[in-house]
């Protein structure tokens, strides 16, 4: 029962740190933790996932230090257990750490770990969310071609993937790089391209109407626009 419980406990908390409900995730780790500890079999696996966790968190509480600790206390133990699956997610969370301390070779290493792994595996989802991240390394960099490049590279797997979270995070980003660089036309012509594809979702729809009238005012065309 207790395994079971566990496990229930490690499905909510990435529940929870989806939510940013720190509270709930710092009493669910805390509950998992003492299951652990009082186990009588071999609890190597979920001990390393719970590192991950504790990760995570403390990485969301700018605790870095503590944070990179637990990250490589789950590393070793999965990669002895040559676990790729569990590997790919985790030199994300490593990479978004070192990103997050302007450590911006290390993070790009981490992101290329994980970019790797899910291409190897065919992880469409994994591997658009690491281009997405990628990108915004590389635009963090001030490198706004290279963060462009990646741009692309994530909006063609949601596309494929017929995601439009993701595609509407991607086609933000993209705007927003080329309006600091005062193109403002081609921001706009990105809006309106990409407007079909949010075709009969009113949410999407109006969102994206909402960039488009950004994008217009910002580029002081207000007067073109004619809706």
């Amino acid at each position: 029962m207790k395994v079971e419980t566990l496990l229930l406990l490690l499905l909510l908390l990435g529940r929870y740190h989806f939510k940013r409900d720190f509270n709930r995730i710092k009493d669910f780790t805390s509950k998992a933790q003492e299951i652990i500890d009082a186990s009588n079999y071999d609890s190597a696996v979920h001990q390393a996932k719970i590192s991950v966790q504790k990760g995570v968190f403390n990485t969301r509480q700018s605790n870095y230090g503590k944070a990179l600790k637990h990250y490589y206390k789950a590393k070793i133990f999965f990669e002895k257990q040559n676990d790729s699956f569990q590997l790919a997610p985790l030199y994300f969370h490593i990479a978004n750490l070192y990103r997050f301390q302007k450590n911006y070779q290390e993070a790009l290493t981490n992101f290329k770990k994980a970019t790797a792994i899910s291409d190897r595996f065919g992880l469409d989802m994994n591997m658009a969310i690491n281009y997405r991240f990628t990108s915004i390394l590389f635009s963090e960099m001030k490198q706004k071609d290279s963060a462009l490049f990646y741009l692309e590279k994530a909006q063609k797997k949601y596309e494929v993937m017929n995601h439009k979270p993701g595609l509407f995070e991607v086609l933000s980003i993209k705007s927003g790089i080329l309006i600091s660089e005062g193109k403002y036309d081609e921001a706009l012509a990105i809006e309106k391209k990409n407007l079909a594809f949010f075709k009969g979702d009113n949410k999407w729809i109006l969102t994206m109407i909402w960039h488009q009238g950004y994008t217009l005012h910002t580029s002081l065309q207000i007067k073109a626009m004619m809706f």
